[in-house]
């Protein structure tokens, strides 16, 4: 990280915006829940993992919509929805709310299209209907049009490779990249949103980029019933059957992992925003 941000730095930006996203969602009954590693961070350490710096929630794909349309009607000053729906150059399949006041830019592989900032990951969740076989085929093929869509919008020159194997890749992937992102995120909404929400007997997060289906699909009842949680000293709502969730996607979550693997996995460059100095 540059300009002398420490990950606790991150962290308490990202904790802002927490803060805000559950005050808006519990003003307009929407629902969320603390997800991934940040609900591992609610359970195991009352707060973040300490050497993660990002948070990330979950939320029923009818309830993101509502948030859309109420952040666009009551505008925050610096906190901002990018999404597709907001953003017609954000073709990304998971929406974020940023703090505008940062700018943060991913060494990722795939193209950013506009400048992010300090960020909270909103994971969509969808309907995948009554049997578990049935889901699960429905998972594998989001999973498909998920990669098509990521070889659609690949950086030419990743640091991850060598120039020569960078180009070669992306020449690779040329017909997906003509196509365009907008293309493949349409065949995966249209796919993800199949099955209605609150009528499915499995629900699922269908663009997490996740190969293994069984870590992503579970029964409505275990989100229906909700509890809370303390994250940094306050509040935050997640499903009752947490611990079930959490063992379904990470088995034991709370044994601690190797010390070399205590460390972010996140690599990007972070500065203030000049405009808003």
């Amino acid at each position: 990280m540059k300009n002398d941000f420490t990950i606790k730095d991150v962290q308490d930006l990202a904790f802002e915006i927490l803060k805000y996203i559950k005050e808006i969602c519990e003003q307009h009954s929407i629902n969320y829940y603390l997800a991934y590693g940040t609900l591992i961070g609610a359970v195991r350490h009352k707060g973040f993992i300490p050497w993660d710096d990002d948070i990330d929630i979950m939320m029923p794909r009818e309830d993101f919509e509502r948030l859309v349309v109420i952040m666009r009607e009551f505008p925050h000053p610096y906190y901002r929805l990018i999404s597709s729906e907001t953003d017609n150059r954000f073709q990304v399949p998971l929406p974020k709310i940023i703090d505008s006041r940062t700018i943060l830019i991913q060494d990722y592989d795939i193209v950013e299209s506009i400048p992010l900032g300090v960020y909270v990951d909103i994971f969509l969740v969808d309907g995948a209907g009554d049997d578990y076989l049935d889901a699960v085929k429905h998972y594998d093929q989001a999973f498909l049009y998920y990669q098509l869509w990521k070889k659609s919008c690949l950086k030419l020159f990743p640091s991850s490779l060598s120039y020569l194997r960078g180009f070669l890749r992306w020449i690779k992937n040329l017909p997906y990249i003509v196509r365009g992102s907008k293309y493949y995120m349409k065949l995966l909404k249209e796919h993800n949103t199949t099955y209605e929400f609150s009528k499915s007997h499995y629900i699922a997060t269908f663009e997490t980029g996740t190969s293994d289906a069984s870590k992503c699909i579970w029964k409505k009842t275990d989100f229906d019933n909700k509890t809370k949680l303390e994250f940094n000293g306050d509040l935050f709502q997640v499903p009752k059957e947490y611990e079930k969730i959490l063992t379904g996607e990470y088995g034991d979550y709370m044994v601690l992992p190797d010390i070399d693997k205590q460390v972010s996995h996140h690599s990007y460059v972070l500065r203030w925003n000049e405009e808003f100095l």
